[in-house]
This record gives structure tokens, C-alpha cells and sequence, in this order.
């Protein structure tokens, strides 16, 4: 495993996504889909990552293994749309995926790379999941597809509407859903406030960070571990699988 992983530093490096992204034309073969990467904000080090596999490999086994195909998803934090062409694929029709991205700089990449690789509909949102009791917060756009996130320290920022998860619940006018979330930090609010939608979720798949306020991902899987109404599927460093408990 050591090995595998020293090689696979070795080889993910930010030359390996030029070289890639000039000779395929920004149409880098990614697990079987076609991944757009055409734009600015794709770093030549997330090419590489996606021509090599590295890229979400946790989420994305996790997605493979443990989401539903009879169930309705809820995507927070969609970056360029490469979980969301897998989830798209998995998720039978009539069931939908609404997808939720605050950068408005992906939407376009979000939508070339659905139309390269599925023709069942997404409903793409533009908005940030936030508890702070305002239509709108202030989002700082990352570098790059990566690292975006609500943010209240003074820095550069833009404003963005807000949305709650059970507001997406709402809109999706069900019970029965499945959740998938990478919103840098912004989890430990939506764990706070809306953990009740958490926990009606049949299964779910969260990238965990730190909070905006020092709190620590570990702290957050302990308590998805300890949950009485969750049970801990898998987990591989800060991405985890859990489900409602009692499911089977």
C-alpha cells in the first residue's frame, strides 16, 4: 500500500495533467466517463488526478458501493460535475438528482461535462448551504474547482443566495433520498441545524473538513459514528458512508 501510494505521488504530478490535457484536447478519460476540463479553474494537477484515477477515488467507491439506484439524490457541492455524471448514471429515471454548487465560474463545466456523459437531467442549483438566518452569505471563490467556501473573516468574497437541506428536501417534494456532500466545513452547520434531514437520508456519503471555527472533521465522524438513528458504513480518512439505522 506504501508503495502504491509513493508511485501514485510520483506520477499525479501537475506535468502529467498538461501533457494530458494538450494531447486529449481537455477530454480526459476518467472511470469510464469523458471529463471536460477546459477551463481555468481545472488545475493540471486535478488532470492528472482524473487520468489516473485519483481524483474523489474515496467518494467516488463509496457512491459505487453504498448509494441506491431506486432512490432520489441530493448533491452538495458539485465542482466541475464529476460525482454528479456518476450519480447521474447510477440513479434510475424517474428518480432526480438535484445538485447544488455556490461557484457560479462551474456551472458552464458542470453542464458540458452532463452533456458528455448522460442524457438524463440534473437540476443544477446555485446556491451555498448556509444556517446564519440570511438570503444571501458571502462565498470566497477558490483558485481553482477546489475550495470554495461560506466564509466570514473579511476576505474577498461574493454574494450568493442561500439554501438549507431541508429546503432541498422540500423541493424535492420526498422522503425517500439519498445524500452526497464535499461543501469545505460548511457540513458542521448543516449537522447542527438540519441533522434531522440527515438522518431521514437512506444512505450517505460526506467529505468532511474542519469548521470555520477550528472544529475538527474527526470530531464530526465521532459523532456520526455515536449517532443512535445512524450506523457507520465505511470510512477512508474524512470521507464516510452511513446510513439510517435499521435499513438493510
Amino acid at each position: 500500500m506504501r508503495i502504491r501510494s509513493v508511485i501514485g505521488r510520483l506520477v499525479m504530478k501537475p506535468v502529467v495533467g498538461h501533457i494530458a490535457g494538450r494531447l486529449l484536447r481537455d477530454r480526459i478519460p476518467h472511470r469510464n466517463l469523458t471529463v471536460i476540463t477546459s477551463s481555468g479553474l481545472v488545475s493540471d494537477q486535478v488532470r492528472a488526478s482524473l487520468l489516473l484515477g485519483g481524483y474523489e477515488s474515496a467518494e467516488y467507491r463509496f457512491v459505487q458501493r453504498y448509494i441506491p439506484g431506486d432512490a432520489s439524490v441530493i448533491e452538495l457541492g458539485a465542482s466541475m460535475g464529476v460525482m454528479t455524471c456518476h450519480l447521474r448514471r447510477r440513479v434510475q429515471l424517474p428518480h432526480c438528482v438535484i445538485s447544488v454548487e455556490a461557484d457560479r465560474r462551474l456551472l458552464g463545466l458542470i453542464e458540458a461535462n452532463l452533456s458528455a456523459n448522460t442524457s438524463a437531467p440534473v437540476e443544477l442549483i446555485n446556491k451555498a448551504i448556509d444556517y446564519a438566518g440570511s438570503t444571501h452569505v458571502d462565498f470566497s471563490f477558490g483558485e481553482d474547482n477546489l475550495g470554495g467556501a461560506v466564509r466570514a473573516d473579511g476576505g474577498a468574497t461574493i454574494s450568493v443566495e442561500s439554501i438549507s437541506l431541508r429546503d432541498l428536501v422540500a423541493h424535492l417534494n420526498g422522503d425517500d433520498y439519498s445524500l452526497v456532500s464535499d461543501i469545505e466545513g460548511a457540513e458542521w452547520a448543516m449537522w447542527q441545524n438540519d441533522r434531522e434531514f440527515i438522518t431521514r437520508a437512506r444512505i450517505c456519503v460526506f467529505e468532511l473538513h474542519d469548521a470555520p471555527d477550528g472544529r475538527k472533521a474527526e470530531e464530526l465522524v465521532e459523532a456520526i459514528a455515536n449517532d443512535p438513528e445512524l450506523e457507520l458504513l465505511e470510512r477512508y480518512g474524512h470521507v464516510v458512508a452511513f446510513r439510517r439505522r435499521g435499513l438493510t
